[in-house]
């Protein structure tokens, strides 16, 4: 019985021992999934702070292309303004040249007509005005066609870096790598550029 007993003893022991620790192992599990749920808590609240972040910038970003974009267009429309009216000032000049040629022609007419009078002397007087006023609107006109050229050459090359840079700001929305000839497309019109600006301040000289 005593046997029994002790046997018994014994065993309720180690239940009790095993129960022990039992628990002390469930208790340290719980710890750690708590922590691992903790973290994972902070790693989501991490990730909602960078998305955020990520959509104000990317928002902000989208904005700021968009308004150079607004920038570029507008430029471009100014300059074709510009250029229609070059255009406009040019055929106007034309048009004061044929009408100068026409009255030269018929002042070479009349004199034609009239001989040697003393009308020759005035009529020779107004061919001469009209020569000089003829060589006035020539020079106007060609300067006319000069700024006309110029400012068509600068709109050419803004409007391809306009596409250039449209090309840039569609691949920074989209992700995409840049088209190869983007940079050299830049580096022609910068040359265009360049040289546009030469030939304007060698027609100011």
């Amino acid at each position: 019985m005593r046997e029994s007993m002790a046997a018994l003893s014994q065993e309720m022991t180690a239940m009790a021992q095993a129960e022990s620790a039992a628990k002390e192992q469930c208790r340290a599990a719980q710890q750690e999934a708590e922590g691992h749920l903790a973290v994972l808590e902070a790693k989501q609240q991490q990730d909602g702070v960078l998305k955020d972040e990520i959509a104000r910038l990317s928002a902000g970003e989208v904005e700021r292309l968009q308004d150079e974009t607004n920038i570029n267009k507008s430029y471009a429309d100014a300059v074709r303004a510009d250029i229609a009216q070059a255009e406009e000032e040019a055929e106007r000049l034309s048009e004061t040249v044929k009408e100068k040629e026409a009255e030269i022609t018929t002042l070479q007419t009349q004199l034609q007509e009239a001989g040697a009078s003393s009308e020759l002397v005035q009529q020779m007087q107004a061919i001469d005005a009209l020569t000089q006023e003829m060589a006035a609107v020539a020079e106007a006109e060609a300067a006319a066609n000069e700024q006309c050229r110029v400012a068509q050459e600068e709109a050419e090359g803004h409007l391809a870096v306009l596409e250039a840079k449209q090309q840039q700001d569609d691949v920074l929305k989209g992700g995409r790598p840049a088209p190869c000839g983007a940079g050299a497309a830049g580096r022609r019109v910068q040359g265009r550029d360049r040289e546009a600006e030469r030939r304007a301040q060698g027609g100011r000289v």
